[in-house]
């Protein structure tokens, strides 16, 4: 079995308690529906890897959290079956495509020069202490977008930056696309809430059958994509 896994869209909470933790939550939903044991399974996490052309800080810190751990034999309850499951499972990041294993796809946590406008929500005076409210400056900053000091030149873009992840969730389901088109694959199941997901999920579903999704979020936004689905084809749990 292989399980595509969005980090990105898994809560604050799980991530902070490690990946042996998502991955057993993982499992255990997977292992509570009409599926046969799986006796192998490898995980693989997609996110912002490369900064640049070199992983990036969490990339590292799961790269070596992965290496201490995985592979690992995890016993669990499994539906159907009357004693526990002896899985073996591996985890691995996405650093390229299944595809193309060989070219890792890079710049995909990347920083950009902020260019937009924030806004200030003003506090109540009452709550400030003192009558010279410090958060006066950074109003004015925010609405000017430089410094309130005539003599300082630095402006909003100079000091403040925005990350964003490319190439990540097209990546996952190029993945999932690649494997549902290949004979006799494993079975297949996407770890997210995220809409973006479904056009993969919708399309690997006309390639191949059951295709498993585990919401990261108990109430998906748009429940209209699940609705009418065919439930041999398309089998769902909650993380």
């Amino acid at each position: 079995m292989i399980i595509f896994a969005d980090y990105d869209n898994i809560d604050a909470l799980a991530k902070g308690r490690g990946l042996e933790h998502i991955i057993l939550k993982t499992i255990t939903a997977i292992s509570g529906l009409r599926v046969a044991p799986q006796p192998r399974i490898d995980i693989r996490f997609y996110g912002g890897w490369f900064y640049g052309t070199q992983l990036s800080r969490l990339g590292q810190e799961l790269s070596s959290e992965i290496g201490r751990t995985f592979p690992k034999p995890l016993t669990l309850p499994w539906t159907g079956q009357p004693k526990p499951i002896t899985v073996l499972v591996n985890a691995h990041i996405a650093r390229s495509l299944t595809a193309s294993e060989q070219q890792p796809l890079h710049h995909t946590f990347r920083r950009r020069p902020f260019s937009g406008r924030l806004y200030f929500r003003r506090p109540i005076p009452a709550q400030c202490p003192t009558t010279s409210c410090p958060l006066d400056v950074v109003e004015q900053f925010l609405a000017t977008q430089k410094c309130p000091e005539a003599r300082c030149a630095i402006t909003q873009s100079d000091i403040l930056d925005r990350c964003e992840q490319k190439l990540v969730d097209t990546m996952l389901v190029s993945d999932l696309i690649f494997w549902s088109s290949r004979p006799n694959h494993p079975l297949l199941a996407v770890l997210s809430s995220d809409d973006d997901m479904w056009p993969g999920i919708r399309t690997a579903m006309a390639i191949s059958r059951p295709i498993i999704q585990i919401h990261t979020s108990r109430s998906p936004q748009h429940q209209t994509y699940v609705n009418r689905l065919d439930q041999n084809s398309y089998l769902q749990a909650n993380f």
